[in-house]
């Protein structure tokens, strides 16, 4: 989708204060200034495969996946599991069309998506929330690095890069209607 509209247009959206300030109040998380992401297809029989990772580095602090799949898909459910004693804490489908989900990227947590099963594919505008750069930053710093190929792509893209962050408290996971 690279040089699309749409992903623009989404990518334009999640860069809104109004948005970081509710997204912030909500999950507790320091200051929100820019979000960066992407939209990625799971097609199911393909083989994609997503394993256990933890989204950390680039100052992200909280992962997002907004469904833009209009039919229903069967499997593709976030599971967040604790990385050392590998328990699963948290599974969420997201199968509403505009529904996102948001949760907290820490050290101490992994997350992936298992496996699209059945005909339809799971779509999904996926990405961060991050501490810096603020936006403009971001799309200069894109434009340096000619990263527009990064827009589109499968979960196998997804950076697995790990700094220390502190354990959550609370609030691990925030579901919210987006879009409807």
């Amino acid at each position: 989708m690279t040089g699309n509209a749409g992903f623009g247009a989404l990518l334009f959206l999640m860069n809104d204060e109004k948005l970081f300030q509710m997204i912030q109040d909500i999950t507790r998380c320091p200051r929100i200034r820019c979000f960066e992401g992407r939209v990625y297809r799971v097609v199911p029989g393909l083989g994609h495969h997503d394993s256990w990772h933890n989204d950390l580095g680039e100052d992200r602090l909280l992962g997002v996946s907004v469904n833009l799949s209009t039919k229903i898909y069967t499997g593709g459910i976030l599971q967040i599991r604790n990385r050392d004693s590998g328990k699963v804490i948290a599974e969420v489908p997201n199968v509403g069309v505009g529904d996102a989900v948001v949760f907290r990227l820490a050290e101490g947590l992994q997350h992936r998506l298992t496996p699209v099963e059945g005909n339809v594919s799971k779509t999904a505008f996926a990405g961060w929330f991050r501490a810096n750069p603020d936006f403009p930053d971001l799309l200069r710093e894109q434009s340096r690095r000619g990263r527009e190929s990064r827009v589109f792509g499968d979960l196998s893209r997804f950076s697995t890069r790990s700094t220390e962050q502190p354990a959550p408290a609370e609030g691990l996971l925030t579901r919210f209607a987006w879009l409807r």
